[in-house]
């Protein structure tokens, strides 16, 4: 099980660093073009591949977290201490995958169907989503009630992306071009996600050599603040663009 572990930990860090660099070269590139087009397939695959990754990640650390710690020696009050780590570890874990997975699917199904919405309000999407929302909400009370800025951070980055997708499955009505936005921001989204994951995990023991505690918080949050002025000023963009368009 352990093994089986390691190679979803591996086959995620590698996916997280292909969507990555695949971000940004769709986001600099020509839209519509042919290689906009591709490297943008190519970093949803690798946004999906990093979900699902986390979302099995996740089920092995409840289920056995003491095995994949290496803890089934210690002594009981020592791995009552590991599986609530553990756990509450796989927890932040969820709700990255699911905020991948619901993004990264959003921005596809918006892209293929364009004005209709029908599709996109079939059960499996909804759940997924329904899934981010009760996970950050979760999230959200475990740091209320056990402190952590990790948790505050995920709880809320998850929150706004579920109901942000929820608003556009249910508005009654959308503006012109409106699945057009979505798609640009729920690339953006699974962005945010994917980069502030990369600070957190990948850069966190690197980071703690020369940024204390407190500026890595606020360089957690940097991708959020980044990522949402970048979606209002995108969106205006192209809101103004679309609106002063004959039809």
């Amino acid at each position: 099980m352990t093994l089986i572990y390691q190679t979803l930990l591996a086959t995620h860090a590698l996916a997280g660093i292909i969507g990555l660099a695949f971000f940004w070269m769709p986001l600099l590139s020509r839209k519509g073009g042919g290689f906009h087009k591709r490297t943008g397939k190519a970093f949803i695959a690798s946004m999906q591949l990093v979900g699902l990754t986390a979302v099995g990640m996740t089920l092995m650390l409840f289920v056995i977290p003491l095995e994949l710690r290496g803890a089934l020696d210690e002594s009981p009050a020592s791995q009552l201490q590991i599986v609530t780590r553990t756990r509450e570890l796989a927890q932040l874990l969820l709700t990255l995958g699911l905020l991948l997975l619901a993004n990264s699917r959003q921005a596809v199904l918006v892209l293929r169907y364009k004005d209709t919405r029908i599709p996109l309000r079939l059960w499996g999407h909804q759940v997924l989503v329904l899934m981010l929302l009760v996970a950050s909400l979760n999230l959200l009370y475990l740091a209320a009630n056990e402190g952590g800025a990790l948790a505050y951070v995920f709880s809320i980055l998850g929150l706004g992306n579920a109901l942000s997708i929820g608003r556009y499955l249910y508005r009654s009505n959308l503006p012109k071009g409106a699945w057009l936005l979505a798609h640009i921001g729920n690339v953006l989204g699974a962005g945010i996600g994917a980069h502030t994951a990369f600070l957190v995990f990948g850069g966190r023991a690197f980071l703690a050599q020369w940024i204390s505690g407190d500026a890595q918080l606020m360089l957690w949050l940097a991708p959020s603040v980044l990522g949402g002025v970048t979606i209002i000023l995108i969106s205006r963009h192209y809101s103004r663009r679309m609106s002063s368009t004959p039809g």
